[in-house]
């Protein structure tokens, strides 16, 4: 079995295209305190009371209702309510109360029959201790499936997930091929202890999205050695790939016109890794057709990070030429720009050279950015970009 080498050779700035394309696991439990900033009032979850009353406590002006959640019980009600399908759509939500959610099996808001649609304010207010395990599950995260929702300024702090496809502590699957709306995850955060795991579409923020947009997000572990967002390979429909430090994968592919925005995200002290498609910001994207070139990465930040191909037997050897991983972008299918994005202390672990180098021979132009693509037709473009990241070979004894 090949496994994690040594580091060989650091690169500089530029820009460049490549050529490219993974789960089980062990997790562990792990207990957590938390330090809530400004907020005396910590609401705690005994992982069984639900409280839905303030359904019926809603407030209307210029057509828009809007309710509050103040306890933990309101927000798990929040997700019976959804999941029992009441989708809020063109309602607000507002979150009033910092929540220690215990490390409780929790039960995602949203599902693909019952999305939740409308608007979610976490207002600032810290969420802690979110745990959902559930290995044979996809959509999980708080929010499981939304659907033309904006979720905004939600805080969590401290996170342990695990499942199939669409894993993200914000939201593990925003929309889906064939529909026509498009979700927003604006100012969220993730700090603490931080462990992820999934077959497909894993993110440190959101898991899989489509038409969707991701600004000024964070993902910040406590030590990269035990803080990490990683896809494990399963079988041949779930390969360990699609796997980003904030989102996994984002894409347009039904000529909507919609543009997808992915602005001003970080992630820091956290280990990313995958099969394939793996990225400190994104793991994947293929805006095709029609909407090619309507999705551009800004305002990137990856500092003291591993991103980091994993080696599984027979599947690599049949993935060789698109194998995939970059600091900020793992494979995009379509040309686009990284611009205004700083990486600091990164490791990149690839596979082969081609995982990495964009230029002939052992040219690396592009700094470490991103893997490439299978498209010789596209183009990634570096600009105002500053930092490098440090290759390692992934196969060297």
């Amino acid at each position: 079995m090949k496994k994690f080498g040594i580091v060989t050779g650091v690169i500089s700035a530029g820009m460049t295209l490549c050529l490219c394309a993974g789960l089980a696991l062990a997790v562990g439990n792990y207990s957590a305190s938390t330090a809530f900033a400004d907020d005396d009032t910590v609401s705690t979850w005994d992982g069984s009371t639900i409280t839905t009353d303030w359904a019926d406590d809603g407030t209307t002006e210029d057509g828009v209702t809007t309710y509050t959640l103040s306890s933990a019980s309101d927000l798990a009600g929040l997700a019976s309510k959804v999941n029992s399908g009441t989708s809020f759509s063109d309602c607000v939500v507002n979150l009033t109360v910092s929540v220690d959610l215990g490390n409780y099996a929790w039960t995602p808001i949203g599902t693909t029959s019952d999305p939740f649609s409308g608007t979610f304010n976490g207002e600032g207010y810290t969420i802690s201790n979110l745990y959902c395990i559930k290995a044979t599950s996809s959509y999980i995260g708080l929010f499981g499936y939304v659907h033309d929702a904006l979720i905004e300024d939600v805080a969590i702090s401290n996170v342990n997930l695990y499942g199939r496809s669409g894993v993200g502590s914000i939201v593990g699957w925003a929309d889906q091929a064939g529909e026509t709306g498009s979700s927003t995850i604006s100012g969220c955060s993730v700090t603490g202890t931080i462990t992820i795991t999934g077959n497909y579409c894993v993110g440190g923020i959101l898991g899989c999205g489509q038409r969707s947009s991701v600004k000024s997000c964070s993902v910040s572990g406590t030590d990269k050695s035990s803080c990490y967002v990683r896809g494990v390979y399963y079988n041949d429909g779930l390969e360990g790939d699609n796997v980003g430090g904030v989102i996994g994968f984002l894409g347009v592919t039904q000529n909507t016109g919609l543009i997808s925005e992915i602005s001003g995200n970080s992630a820091s002290n956290i280990t990313v890794s995958g099969t394939r498609k793996v990225g400190g910001i994104l793991g994947y994207t293929d805006v095709m057709g029609t909407d090619s070139g309507r999705l551009n990465i800004s305002g990137s930040s990856v500092s003291s990070c591993t991103v980091a191909l994993v080696y599984v037997d027979d599947y690599t050897d049949n993935y060789e030429d698109r194998l995939f991983v970059g600091a900020v972008l793992g494979e995009g299918l379509f040309s686009l720009t990284i611009s205004d994005s700083t990486i600091t202390d990164v490791e990149v672990g690839y596979i082969n050279p081609a995982c990495v180098y964009g230029g002939d021979d052992d040219s690396v132009e592009n700094a470490g950015y991103y893997g490439g693509s299978r498209s010789d037709s596209t183009v990634i473009t570096l600009t105002d970009c500053t930092g490098s990241a440090t290759l390692y070979d992934v196969t060297a004894d």
